[in-house]
């Protein structure tokens, strides 16, 4: 039982600190075979020295681009996907360019500017990639089945109402004591004259 509690709490602890690595600041979505730029600007004062950007994922927290600013040089990862990134000089935009990009690249990107101070600004954008399907028949069939049901149900409604006006001619007002009583009714009976046969 005692591995087991600590098992979860490595995994708790891995999850939080994957929370607090990747506080989002930005979402985009983009449909695949989209080129999409990922662009961030210094918002601080100070100049940057270096500036990484970064893939983050629960497992792990791949390097995409390491630009030294102060040498102006740009270092790639061998990430297994074509990128771009910007690389200049007292530059304070930085750009990361994914093009035709595919639903296994959905996930949190992050750019971190460093100053030569030990000061760093850190932004994150989460990318989805949609799958291209379309769910049109599901919000059509939705639609119908909702349509149906607005013109049933008051059908239904309605139709009951008006059999339960029709079903008893009588007022159902009075007691049911008198139900079984006879009723009289008070006319004048007149003698009838008896035929007479021959």
């Amino acid at each position: 039982m005692d591995y087991l509690t600590f098992f979860l709490a490595l995994l708790l602890m891995h999850e939080e600190s994957f929370d607090k690595a990747a506080t989002l600041n930005s979402e985009i979505v983009s449909a695949p075979g989209q080129k999409v730029t990922l662009m961030y600007e210094l918002q601080k004062n100070w100049t940057a020295q270096q500036v990484t950007w970064e893939r983050v994922q629960a497992q792990q927290i791949d390097v995409l681009s390491l630009c030294n600013l102060s040498q102006g040089r740009n270092y790639t990862s061998k990430y297994l996907r074509e990128l771009w990134s910007t690389c200049s000089q007292g530059s304070r935009t930085s750009l990361l360019v994914l093009p035709g990009v595919l639903p296994t690249d959905s996930g949190i990107y992050r750019c971190r500017f460093e100053s030569s101070t030990g000061e760093n600004d850190t932004f994150a954008i989460r990318l989805t990639v949609t799958d291209g399907k379309s769910n049109i028949l599901f919000v059509a069939g939705g639609t119908v089945l909702l349509l149906l049901a607005i013109l049933i149900i008051p059908t239904i409604f309605i139709s009951c109402r008006a059999a339960n006006n029709y079903r008893s001619p009588t007022s159902t007002n009075g007691s049911m004591d008198d139900a079984g009583d006879e009723i009289y009714v008070n006319y004048p009976t007149f003698p009838r004259r008896q035929k007479t046969t021959v």
